[in-house]
């Protein structure tokens, strides 16, 4: 007998499964594959789409709950079946629309479907438990203000590190390392922002329209779409979903970024005719954006040791009428050597941690860990001081992160300094937006620091704005 799954929950399910096998890095990635490969309609993909990063932010939760109910522990349940339980879980406690028997039904449907016939029995009963015991066994509410009282009963009140860490979904590691920085209230209000639904920010791309021309053409398609409070070419839009098929975006009118990358462009403070290299420039949302503000006048060199990403840049490039751009495959930890011109300007727009994506990329939550930042420390510094040499008498260096975290960010610029005397800290005032200069540091950086209570905030990025004196 075929046991008929429904095509979102099947989508959810190989998406999640293919990150816990390691077979993928990002989720983005991997749905824009599945919805490539496989026919999928409009509203199966909406709640394909929330039931992954629904499963991701609040995994550390829902496994919590998952093994209150299950006598076998959660690291010895098997990985598809664990999947069809946080999903199931999930939707319990999160999706109040869907009633909870369907939410049983297709959960033992997917243990058919994966070829865990054995364990149907065991999910059937662990979900039916759930549903027999009842919310206040639960220890949650549906919906927001239920989450935040579940919250409360796990002891965050306290400043209970473990419990803070269960009932808001973040790795005990990560919440340790925060409260000792910030505090107790600070990294609720963090954790919080973490677990939200980021806006959906889009850039305009000047070389072909205006941002109010876009507004108006995405009004004629009967989508609203408001301007960014903190970038002068970004609109927030309703949704991301599909919008790669939008002939607007295959005209390159638009790219997708987020306000706090679109920033670190904008510090950059690119002229045109000068020229500019982008270290680390993969996927190429920087890069774009550097030509784009230069009205793609000058050169703009893309350097990356990703081959297969620099082919993206490419695309964009073509998608979007920019030619003032070179892309040379190269490792940025050798830039020094393999690059003899010097720059007017160059960016290295470091790779690190992501602690300051975590809402847009849930996933890093779960495939980080602290020696990850330590070696990445190193990393940053190995390019940082080779890029430096790039730069031109006069020039320009600016660093950058999506990382929160002081090793990657403040540490790493201090080290630079105090072996680069050459090099000046330049405070970063009037390139950006006056509403995006309440995260200008006292010591003059840039850092988007994610705690406040302002869902549209711009994710947490950290930026450093060098001149070489001689």
């Amino acid at each position: 007998m075929k046991i008929k799954v429904s095509r979102a929950r099947k989508a959810a399910f190989e998406v999640l499964l293919k990150f816990e096998k390691g077979e993928i890095k990002f989720l983005k990635e991997s749905l824009n594959r599945f919805t490539e490969t496989h026919e999928i309609q409009k509203n199966d993909l909406a709640l394909a789409t929330d039931i992954v990063y629904g499963v991701m932010r609040w995994r550390g939760l829902l496994d919590f709950k998952i093994s209150k109910f299950s006598q076998k522990k959660i690291s010895s349940i098997d990985k598809e079946v664990l999947i069809i339980l946080r999903m199931s879980v999930y939707q319990f406690l999160f999706l109040n629309k869907i009633p909870p028997r369907a939410v049983v039904d297709e959960g033992v449907k997917l243990a058919y479907y994966c070829r865990k016939r054995s364990a149907a029995d065991f999910i059937n009963g662990i979900l039916r438990e759930f549903l027999r015991k009842g919310k206040e066994a639960w220890g949650m509410e549906h919906g927001a203000e239920g989450r935040e009282h579940g919250a409360e009963r796990l002891g965050i009140e306290a400043g209970d590190i473990k419990a803070l860490s269960i009932a808001c979904s973040h790795p005990e590691w990560m919440v340790r390392r925060w409260m000792s920085r910030f505090g107790l209230e600070r990294v609720k209000r963090l954790c919080k922002f973490n677990n939200e639904i980021p806006p959906n920010a889009i850039r305009v791309n000047t070389i072909k329209t205006t941002r109010s021309h876009l507004a108006e053409l995405f009004k004629e398609q009967k989508m609203e779409c408001e301007f960014s409070k903190y970038c002068e070419d970004g609109l927030i839009v309703p949704s991301l979903q599909g919008i790669a098929q939008n002939p607007l975006f295959k005209k390159g009118y638009f790219y997708i970024q987020d306000e706090g990358s679109m920033l670190v462009s904008r510090i950059l403070k690119p002229e045109p005719g000068e020229n500019i290299l982008d270290l680390c420039s993969a996927p190429g949302g920087k890069t774009t954006h550097i030509a784009q503000i230069m009205g793609d006048k000058g050169l703009v060199i893309a350097l990356d040791n990703k081959f297969g990403r620099l082919s993206i840049i490419k695309e964009n490039c073509s998608r979007m009428g920019i030619s003032a751009l070179k892309i040379i495959c190269g490792d940025g930890r050798e830039s020094g050597s393999l690059l003899k011109m010097k720059f007017d300007k160059v960016l290295v727009d470091a790779p690190c941690s992501g602690t300051g994506i975590l809402r847009r990329n849930p996933e890093i939550k779960w495939m980080r860990s602290f020696s990850d930042i330590v070696d990445l420390k190193k990393l940053q510094e190995k390019i940082l001081n080779n890029a430096c040499y790039c730069v031109k008498p006069n020039g320009i260096l600016v660093y950058s992160t999506c990382s929160i975290e002081l090793e990657e960010n403040q540490e790493v610029i201090e080290s630079f300094m105090s072996n680069h005397k050459n090099f000046v800290l330049e405070k970063i005032t009037d390139e950006i937006p006056h509403k995006a200069r309440k995260f200008v540091t006292k010591e003059g950086y840039f850092q988007s620091l994610p705690d406040i209570m302002d869902n549209p905030a711009p994710d947490g990025f950290f930026v450093a704005k060098m001149r070489k004196m001689s």
